[in-house]
């Protein structure tokens, strides 16, 4: 996977603002952190 692929934020609300503004149709997201962090409310956020 190339690096200009790979994305990091530090806020979970900039993730998913940044996130939908590179996304197309067809793309496939992984959303990697623990599970203390929430980050389903990322996952929720981009569907």
């Amino acid at each position: 996977m190339n690096k200009e692929n790979i994305f990091t934020y530090d806020t979970k609300q900039e993730a998913v603002t940044k996130a939908k503004e590179v996304m197309k149709k067809g793309d496939y997201v992984l959303v990697k952190s623990s599970s203390i962090m929430t980050f389903i409310d990322v996952t929720n956020g981009l569907i």
